[in-house]
């Protein structure tokens, strides 16, 4: 990271920024890799995770369910469920609790790779953290959520200028 051009010279809120994106952008990328065997990206996975969590708890999902959730568009979420649903992955049927949804609900070929890839994310969760001592992961975690909570409540915010 040192290679960086003008990277010693930044601030730390820009080391913050520049970092946590190229982890984000690394852990994507891992994902990405894995998932390609089953014709499948990160963020579709997502929502297969989510789906498989709430159908697992008997909890009926809809399209809008999963933009709330996961803070993606209509027409992202319609992408995603359009290209799950043609791979076989999920299947729409009418809701139970109202009648304007089609509720979502993962195939057992969802359940197969749901299992695989949560094996996948723990094998990078294990990696991410390796040589990281103890004590420094729960300072990194709680310096992390402040961070969050910070942005949220920046994102909440009206600008005034």
């Amino acid at each position: 990271m040192n290679q960086v051009s003008g990277y010693q010279t930044m601030t730390q809120a820009e080391k913050v920024g520049l970092l946590t994106k190229s982890i984000n952008l690394a852990i994507e990328k891992e994902r990405n890799r894995y998932l390609a065997e089953y014709g499948l990206t990160a963020v579709q996975t997502d929502v297969l995770q989510y789906v498989n969590f709430a159908q697992s708890r008997g909890v009926e999902i809809n399209q809008v369910d999963i933009e709330r959730e996961m803070h993606l568009s209509n027409p992202t979420v319609t992408g995603i469920l359009k290209r799950l649903e043609q791979k076989g992955f999920v299947i729409k049927q009418e809701s139970e609790k109202d009648h304007r949804y089609k509720s979502v609900c993962v195939t057992d070929q969802a359940k197969m790779v749901h299992y695989r890839s949560r094996h996948n994310k723990e094998r990078i969760e294990e990696y991410l953290l390796r040589g990281i001592p103890q004590e420094q992961r729960e300072i990194a975690i709680a310096s992390l959520e402040i961070m969050l909570d910070n942005m949220q409540e920046l994102n909440n915010k009206v600008f005034d200028d």
